[in-house]
């Protein structure tokens, strides 16, 4: 008996991580433009609006961005 109940709320979780993932807002791609003109943020083109935003990913370095290239909002 104990190990279904274990095993029901490992399920449990399983399902809620789950629902938590499905109503997470859509993630919006972008046009890199070019770097802002305030250190570290970068110009980015959605939808045909400009925003500036952080790059979050430590990985990608400024310099490696291209102007046109597709990026994770």
């Amino acid at each position: 008996m104990r190990q279904v109940l274990e095993v029901t709320k490992d399920e449990i979780e399983k399902l809620r991580q789950e629902v938590e993932k499905l109503k997470a807002p859509p993630l919006p791609y972008g046009i890199f433009l070019k770097p802002s003109v305030q250190e570290g943020l970068a110009v980015i083109s959605v939808d045909g609006k400009q925003y500036e935003v952080n790059i979050a990913n430590e990985d990608i370095k400024m310099e490696d961005l291209k102007p046109g290239t597709l990026v994770l909002a």
